[in-house]
């Protein structure tokens, strides 16, 4: 889904899924119609994401829809009583 940000006429794309569907592609279809929707329907600028460190096969399905990578958020997630 996108959190929207109006003012910036953007959104942050996030998805979760459940570890039985992992490696089906699924994250990458479903990624991929996001960000053509977010661009061609909804006139986003802008649209970003961001995984955790412990997860790398979430950021390989960012890269393969065509994001790219611009920096790390330090700490910016709480996950189980752990910062990431």
């Amino acid at each position: 889904g996108f959190d929207i940000d109006e003012r910036n006429n953007s959104a942050e794309l996030g998805y979760w899924y459940g570890r039985p569907f992992w490696g089906k592609g699924y994250a990458t279809e479903a990624a991929r119609r996001m960000l053509h929707y977010g661009f061609n329907e909804l006139k986003f600028h802008r649209i970003h994401s961001c995984h955790l460190s412990l997860n790398p096969a979430s950021g390989n399905v960012l890269k393969k829809v065509g994001m790219h990578y611009e920096g790390k958020r330090i700490g910016h997630i709480k996950k189980w009583g752990q910062y990431e």
